[in-house]
C-alpha cells in the first residue's frame, strides 16, 4: 500500500514539475514576443521620425506617408499595452463588470451587424446558425461579453486564408453553448491543450509570419470564467478550429 502511495506521489511530483517547466517556457516565450513587439515598432518609429527631422524625407507627400506609418505603429503599441493591462485586471478580479439581461437573438443580430464586413472583407464567408426569435436570456456584462466574440472571431480571421467562419449557438440543459468555427490552418494536437494559457503562444501549428502576443485567447478565457462559464477548443491541423464557450441561462422567477 505504501509503495502504491509513493508511486502515486512521484507521478504527481513529475506532473507538477512538467507543468511548472512548461509555464516557465511559455512565460519566457511571451516576454520574448512582447519585447519584440515593443522594440520593433519603437525602432521603426525612431527611424521614421529621424528621417523627417534630418530632412532625409523632404517632400510633403513622403512626410505624410511616414507620419501615417508612425501613427499605425503607435496604434499597435497602444493595443498591446491595453491588452496587457486588461489581462492583469481580469486575473486579479479588479475588473468591474456590469451585468444585464440580454436575449440571445439580440446578441446574434449584433454579431452579424458588427462582424460581417470584417469577415467578408477578408474574403471569407460568414455563416450564422442560431435559433430565431428565441426568448432565452443570459445575464452578462454586454461589452465584455462582446469582447469574447471579438477576440475569437478576429483570431479566426487571422488564421483563415479561405473558406468560412461560422457563429452558432444552442442550448444544453441550463446553459447556452456558443461556437465560433473556421476553416483555417488549425492547431496542432501538441499546442491545443495550452492555447488559453496566459503565457502560451503556439509556434508550430501557426504560420510563423503571423506574430501575436497570444493575449486574446487568454483574455477571452478570463471573461468567460468571470461569467461562470467554460471555454475550450477543438481543432484539426490544416482543416480548421472550433472554439466553444458556455454561459448559464437566466431563469425568470
Amino acid at each position: 500500500m505504501a509503495h502504491i502511495e509513493l508511486e502515486y506521489s512521484n507521478k504527481e511530483l513529475e506532473k507538477a514539475f512538467t507543468d511548472l517547466s512548461r509555464m516557465e517556457l511559455s512565460r519566457k516565450r511571451l516576454f520574448a514576443n512582447i519585447s519584440h513587439d515593443l522594440r520593433t515598432p519603437l525602432t521603426l518609429i525612431q527611424g521614421y521620425a529621424e528621417a523627417i527631422q534630418d530632412g532625409v524625407v523632404s517632400s510633403k507627400e513622403y512626410q505624410h506617408k511616414y507620419l501615417k506609418l508612425i501613427q499605425n505603429k503607435i496604434i499597435g503599441l497602444t493595443r498591446l499595452t491595453d491588452e496587457l493591462f486588461e489581462l492583469s485586471q481580469l486575473e486579479s478580479r479588479n475588473k468591474k463588470f456590469e451585468f444585464a439581461l440580454i436575449n440571445i437573438s439580440t446578441i446574434i443580430t449584433k454579431l452579424e451587424n458588427k462582424y460581417r464586413y470584417d469577415i467578408e472583407n477578408a474574403g471569407l464567408l460568414f455563416k450564422i446558425n442560431a435559433p430565431e426569435n428565441s426568448d432565452i436570456c443570459i445575464n452578462v456584462d454586454i461589452s465584455q461579453f462582446e469582447r469574447i466574440f471579438s477576440n475569437l472571431i478576429f483570431n479566426s480571421i487571422k488564421y483563415t486564408r479561405e473558406g468560412e467562419i461560422t457563429v452558432s449557438c444552442e442550448t444544453s440543459n441550463d446553459t447556452v453553448v456558443f461556437r465560433i468555427s473556421d476553416t483555417g490552418c488549425g492547431i496542432s494536437e501538441q499546442d491545443l491543450p495550452y492555447i488559453f494559457d496566459r503565457f502560451y503562444t503556439p509556434s508550430k501549428s501557426r504560420n510563423s509570419s503571423m506574430k501575436s502576443s497570444g493575449l486574446g485567447l487568454a483574455i477571452a478565457k478570463e471573461i468567460v470564467e468571470y461569467h461562470g462559464g467554460k471555454i475550450w477548443a477543438e481543432s484539426t491541423l490544416n482543416q480548421g478550429s472550433s472554439f466553444y464557450f458556455t454561459i448559464g441561462i437566466h431563469k425568470l422567477d
